[in-house]
């Protein structure tokens, strides 16, 4: 499709834009992480404090998967100079998840 888009003249193409096809697995394996560093932390803060964490009191997502970075300006460049077909760049998109949890401390 690309090639046949700059072969009518195209200077200017949005896209195409890849994303990952079923991102829940990696999603969740974000979300596992993201609470046990929350634990890792309350820990810290406890033991500072002369306290231990008691339990999880809430907690909430706060975010989703990061937007895909826009293609390095070198790659963009090698694009435009092939002739003959129009190439796709390797990359890869990075998932997060942020969560916020509040623990009760004793």
């Amino acid at each position: 499709m690309l090639d046949a888009l700059v072969a009518q003249g195209a200077n200017q193409i949005d896209g195409p834009n890849l994303s990952i096809d079923k991102p829940d697995a990696a999603l969740d394996e974000a979300r596992a992480d993201a609470v046990q560093r929350a634990r890792a932390r309350a820990e810290l803060y406890a033991k500072a404090a002369g306290m231990r964490v008691d339990r999880i009191v809430s907690i909430v997502e706060n975010g989703g998967a990061q937007p895909p970075m826009p293609m390095p300006v070198m790659a963009q460049m090698r694009m435009a100079k092939a002739e003959d077909s129009t190439p796709l760049a390797a990359g890869e998109q990075d998932l997060t998840a942020t969560v916020s949890v509040r623990f009760l401390l004793r």
